[in-house]
């Protein structure tokens, strides 16, 4: 649980416009402190043993898991090893066809550069 809430903040953190990155992250935490609460509540009433209550959460946590190798290499992280043409097709596939990513794709060279 540990090492999958930090990836996870990282990447969330890596493919978020800058204005709502914050936002993002911060939905991410608090929605890992709701479900910790939840699988407490649920596995404190006797007819569900906690147990169980920990094999579901777990389950929905690795089905999750499964479903990241799927995700595109955060742009930054391509440009960083010199693929362009990598990074402008996973900006393009997050942002969406009909956005602008130029600027973007620009600041993050900047930002990248200026290291």
């Amino acid at each position: 649980m540990g090492w999958a809430s930090a990836v996870v903040s990282v990447y969330i953190a890596e493919i978020s416009p800058v204005k709502l990155r914050g936002v993002f992250t911060s939905l991410n935490e608090i929605m890992l402190t709701i479900g910790i609460i939840l699988n407490f509540g649920v596995g404190s009433i006797e007819d569900f043993p906690y147990f169980h209550v920990s094999l579901v959460a777990v389950g929905i946590l690795a089905l999750f898991e499964a479903t990241m190798v799927w995700l595109p290499d955060t742009p930054r992280s391509l440009l960083s090893r010199g693929l362009g043409d990598g990074a402008e097709r996973a900006l393009r596939l997050l942002r969406g066809s009909k956005y602008n990513i130029d600027g973007e794709l620009t600041e993050i060279r900047v930002s990248i550069l200026s290291r």
